[in-house]
């Protein structure tokens, strides 16, 4: 949808405007009907402002899993969970990221249960080409602190079916303007606000904010579990006049919003390292709230944020965010019933995109990243082995680029850009001559890969073909120097050069583990499902190609009963060692995390 349109859009259909992003949605809610005893279908990963409109109706949340490596509602957790008792289904669009909307809405059709889309975290994300909130009968948006659009307090609904707009609008008048005391605390605290915040200030503005909303000084973003009562309270107020204001202003902003959203999200995505990075369904589109990130060991990569001023949002700690699991029974949840995203409350962390994001702030976070998080690496250790294919994420690709800059510091390729990198490892993973496998900690972030080709000639020529006006700016300039030239000739000729009818064709392409996971098993086991792989396809050996300076590399494929073979020239004054490695001979497959 363009930025127009977009505009128009919600200028024309938001026009039930509350409290808060809660209130409108148990609006929504109360006009569906929803009452005592009924079910309400969240996702857990979620905040305490869910529950808490559900509750203030009487009726009762019903959590459902997220995506095994997602932020969003699993369909499939969603299928099996369903009851007679649920009358509503909520989706969050998690840090903007699109659900899996074309599945969850036939779920929804064929039972006949009406979807409200939680966009508090994004206004102009799309799914399948659709703008996200236009799938269900309605959407409620946020617009407080940490949002892409910020008016103060303040929330918003549009609605998608004709008989849902009649009766909110019979209810709407109902509800009340803020006090004026409440008026000014609000403005006070949105002037405040925007004083004082910047990402290098974001530590010490927390700490004040949740300071002041525990003495109840300023708004803060939660309530007691079970003292909000629907049409009481702020269940019976509408958004402030100033924030209102605020609001048609912003929107006016969209294009500079989504602009500097996508272009941060970009940085992030190039320059921070050693982490997983968001996984987006391949037919949706993100413009992210906050940029989510995957690490190990989070409380202490929390810590050290906090003592380099670095802006590194925490939520959501629990299923139920803030609400301890072990507590979990106050807002209906069940420890242990929503896995996933328990696991993914110990992982995630996310970044800044707002319009005071500077380069200088990039920078160190990029700095910050850099260090790896070595503090506590657990001998066993568990980690995955996966191969990667045609609809293997990006972010994938990315990670493996960032192994391979970070751990190979010479050879002709670690020349190349991030992005040109990237770009090969998918071309070997989608092309039939080659394929690739990598492996990822309990956290899903890549800690090493192996990439293998049955003809590498071939390799080299279908990459070519397929990505030349891709990779034509990042060689093009190499071509003036006489030296890189020669390199790209050689490496584009490597396969028949020197060609020995005795050696395979089938060979490794690169191979890399970060040096800090060494000796934990890893490049074992991601060498062995490349031998497991050569095998399936047919073959009985496959060659080795090492720098002659690489003695550690060396000594890593003769343990595992590689034969050196001859000493060949790749690059004119360069030797290499051509190993051979008898599949026939080889050692049994080891098992992920020995």
């Amino acid at each position: 949808m363009g930025i127009c349109l977009l505009r128009q859009h919600y200028s024309q259909n938001m026009n039930f405007l509350y409290y808060r992003g809660r209130v409108g949605a148990a609006a929504l809610l109360h006009a569906l009907g929803v009452g005592q005893g009924d079910e309400v279908a969240i996702q857990a990963f979620t905040c305490l402002a869910v529950p808490e409109f559900i509750q203030a109706l009487k009726a009762k949340p019903l959590y459902i899993d997220i995506e095994e490596n997602g932020y969003t509602m699993s369909p499939e957790s969603l299928e099996t969970r369903l009851s007679e008792k649920t009358k509503a289904i909520i989706v969050q669009h998690t840090f903007g990221i699109p659900a899996r909307m074309d599945r969850i809405m036939a779920i929804a059709e064929k039972r006949g249960i009406p979807v409200i889309e939680d966009c508090c975290h994004t206004m102009a994300s799309t799914y399948d080409g659709k703008l996200l909130g236009t799938f269900g009968v309605g959407a409620f948006f946020s617009f407080e602190w940490g949002k892409p659009i910020i008016a103060g307090v303040g929330g918003g609904v549009v609605i998608n079916d004709q008989k849902l707009q009649e009766k909110l609008q019979c209810s709407y008048g109902n509800f009340v303007s803020p006090s004026f005391v409440r008026r000014m605390k609000l403005e006070l605290q949105y002037r405040a606000f925007s004083v004082l915040y910047c990402p290098e200030w974001f530590w010490l503005v927390r700490k004040f904010f949740r300071l002041f909303s525990k003495l109840k000084v300023i708004e803060g973003n939660y309530h007691e579990v079970g003292n909000e009562v629907w049409g009481e309270g702020e269940f019976a107020t509408k958004i402030s006049p100033s924030s209102r204001k605020r609001l048609l202003t912003r929107l006016k902003d969209i294009r500079l919003l989504m602009e500097t959203a996508d272009r941060i999200t970009g940085e992030y995505a190039s320059v921070v390292a050693n982490v997983a990075h968001p996984i987006v369904p391949e037919n949706g589109k993100a413009v992210f709230a906050r940029y989510p990130i995957r690490v190990p060991d989070k409380e202490s990569v929390l810590q050290r944020a906090r003592k380099r001023n670095i802006e590194l949002a925490d939520w959501y700690h629990t299923p139920i965010h803030p609400i301890p699991v072990k507590n979990g029974s106050l807002v209906d949840y069940e420890p242990g019933s929503c896995p996933h995203a328990e696991k993914r409350c110990n992982e995630i962390v996310s970044l800044p995109v707002n319009v005071r994001v500077c380069p200088k702030f990039i920078k160190n976070v990029a700095d910050f990243f850099s260090q790896r998080i070595t503090s506590r690496i657990p001998a066993n250790m568990e980690f995955n082995i996966e191969r990667t294919n045609g609809e293997t994420p990006m972010a994938i690709y990315k990670e493996m680029a960032r192994i391979h800059k970070n751990e190979i510091d010479c050879g002709f390729l670690s020349t190349f850009p991030l992005s040109f990198l990237a770009s090969l490892y998918r071309a070997l993973s989608d092309s039939p001559h080659s394929f690739a496998f990598v492996a990822k900690n309990e956290a899903g972030v890549v800690v090493g890969f192996i990439c293998g080709g049955i003809d590498t000639g071939k390799v080299m020529k279908r990459f070519l073909l397929r990505n030349a006006v891709r990779a034509f700016p990042y060689i093009f300039p190499k071509v003036f120097s006489i030296g890189n030239f020669r390199k790209i000739i050689e490496t584009l000729f490597y396969p028949s050069k020197d060609a020995d009818d005795s050696l395979p064709p089938q060979e490794i392409l690169n191979f890399c583990v970060d040096s800090n996971l060494q000796r934990l098993g890893i490049g074992k086991n991601l060498f062995f499902s490349l031998v497991d792989e050569f095998q399936q396809c047919g073959m009985t050996n496959f060659k080795i190609v090492t720098g002659e300076s690489q003695t550690k590399a060396q000594r890593f494929y003769e343990s595992l009963g590689a034969k050196e073979y001859k000493k060949i020239e790749i690059h004119k004054g360069t030797q290499s060692l051509v190993y051979l490695y008898d599949i026939d001979s080889s050692k049994p497959f080891l098992k992920n995390g020995h």
